[in-house]
């Protein structure tokens, strides 16, 4: 299935939307914690990446 340029820029807005709320979720540890939040913001920081490239295409 091959989704169009506006499908993925929505799926990773939503993507980056659920990641930046499972970041403000209470983990049991300082340690779960942090281990949360750098695995979120990798995933952002990738989501991020691929909104560039389907909004170099829509220029």
């Amino acid at each position: 299935m091959k989704l169009s340029r506006q499908e993925i820029i929505e799926a990773c807005n939503h993507a980056i939307d659920a990641a930046n709320w499972v970041m403000t979720l209470k983990r049991g540890t300082r340690t779960a914690q942090k281990i949360m939040n750098e695995s979120c913001q990798k995933r952002i920081a990738l989501l991020q990446d691929v909104l560039a490239q389907a909004k170099k295409g829509l220029q």
